[in-house]
């Protein structure tokens, strides 16, 4: 009877304990996605008092990475604590396999995770990315971290999302031990999925791989999926290939951190034709701070106002968040290039390049803007490229002579790659920075 008994207390315990928490994230989620109010004035005057780097200055001038990097506690609050033993660990550069997720024991995780949400002095920095190849650690409280969640929550919010009803996948290429603590808690936190995709020897997407996205998407039917947008747009290259067809399309997909064409963008919406597909823009530095405004054109994102402030230095975007604490970074000076311009009080981004397309020989906007036009000509059978300093690769839907022809004469160097095929293969090599070419050469 005894025995009946513990079972039933540690049930009812279980479920307390699962209540309790949906309920703290429940409110937590609500003060999160509300406008926010923020005295500029005050936070600026905040920041002068208590980051040295700011203090006797008459005037926020702009800052880069260098910057940062050259004297790091300047831009810290000396009333945080950096927490060692992670700091110690974590990567002198973004991209390393020893980096601080790869290095330390789930059970160490588990443990740093705890001094973290139980001190709010206590904070945890996080390599900064970027293609500029630079990087410098941005620390966090768990306040901090939490209004770097704001933009995301109003991403998924914006495309419907409702903590109390809708699931979400989490499909990322790092964080390991991140992924594997959330999915150890999945019976507390059960409308979360998580899943990091095993790459082969080339670092494409392994065939196992694909089937496990395949079947997580169609069994859990998560509502909502947050990923790169180059995962995602090749993750639907491979189930093309493979002759694979949704039933469930999510009711709407977050993707950011990548470029992507307008054909690459066009492409994912028809292997998920139900879904709304947004891209949204964000750093380590400063979480999302805007989001793709609508479906017609993926280049331009409307601004977070409330969040943030962004202006352009030449062709540079600056950024200001009126909330970090721990490592305020004023008038923060990204390496993308853009446009910002206002719309009847309202601020948009458009034509957001990284820095890795910036240094090439080919304009990728002027060729994205060719490839949509021909593409009108073709049935949109387009749906990847890729240059270098000859030619233009161009990746097509379904082989067809006529459209072969029509591309040819606008595209003179182009050589084709066809996707249909099941022994298509990539070239260059698969991370989230690097969008692939297919092998087999049709031309």
């Amino acid at each position: 009877m005894s025995h009946q008994y513990n079972f039933l207390l540690i049930i009812i315990l279980f479920i307390s304990l699962r209540y309790y928490i949906n309920l703290q994230i429940k409110n937590k989620i609500d003060s999160l996605v509300s406008i926010q109010k923020i005295n500029k004035k005050d936070y600026l005057n905040y920041v002068s008092k208590n980051i040295s780097y700011y203090k006797n200055r008459k005037y926020f001038q702009i800052i880069q990475k260098k910057d940062i990097r050259a004297n790091p506690k300047a831009f810290y609050n000396n009333f945080y604590n950096p927490m060692i033993t992670t700091y110690k660990t974590a990567a002198n550069n973004w991209g390393e396999t020893n980096n601080v997720t790869a290095r330390m024991s789930k059970y160490d995780s588990i443990k740093t995770s705890i001094k973290f949400l139980t001190n709010t002095r206590n904070a945890i920095p996080s390599a900064t990315g970027g293609s500029s190849g630079k990087s410098f650690y941005q620390l966090y409280n768990y306040n901090d971290m939490l209004e770097g969640a704001r933009g995301f929550l109003r991403c998924l919010v914006n495309l419907g999302y409702d903590y109390r009803k809708h699931s979400i996948l989490l499909l990322y290429a790092h964080g390991n031990n991140f992924i594997q603590i959330l999915n150890t808690l999945q019976y507390i936190l059960p409308n979360f999925y998580a899943m990091i995709p095993k790459m082969d020897s080339k670092c494409d997407f392994t065939d196992k791989t694909v089937y496990e996205i395949f079947n997580i998407i169609e069994n859990k039917k998560p509502n909502f999926v947050i990923s790169f947008p180059s995962t995602i747009f090749r993750y639907c290259e491979k189930t093309l290939e493979k002759k694979l067809k949704h039933k469930h399309n999510p009711i709407g997909f977050d993707l950011s951190a990548d470029f992507l064409l307008t054909c690459q963008y066009e492409f994912i919406k028809t292997i998920f034709p139900n879904s709304k597909v947004r891209m949204s823009y964000g750093t380590v530095e400063f979480g999302q701070i805007a989001q793709q405004k609508d479906d017609k054109n993926h280049l331009v994102y409307k601004v977070f106002d409330d969040l943030c402030e962004v202006s352009n230095h030449n062709k540079n975007l600056v950024v200001t968040k009126f909330s970090y604490k721990v490592q305020p970074l004023i008038n923060y000076m990204v390496d993308d290039h853009c446009e910002v311009y206002k719309i009847k009080g309202n601020t948009y981004i458009k034509n957001l390049v990284g820095k890795k397309h910036q240094d090439d020989k080919v304009d990728i906007l002027k060729l994205d803007s060719k490839i949509n036009m021909i593409n009108k000509l073709v049935n949109n059978n387009i749906i990847n490229a890729y240059y270098d300093d000859n030619n233009i690769y161009l990746s097509l839907k379904n082989r067809n002579i006529n459209n072969i022809g029509i591309i040819s004469r606008y595209i003179p160097n182009v050589i084709f790659k066809y996707c249909g095929l099941s022994n298509c293969k990539t070239l260059q090599k698969y991370c989230r920075k690097v969008i692939p070419y297919l092998k087999k050469n049709i031309r």
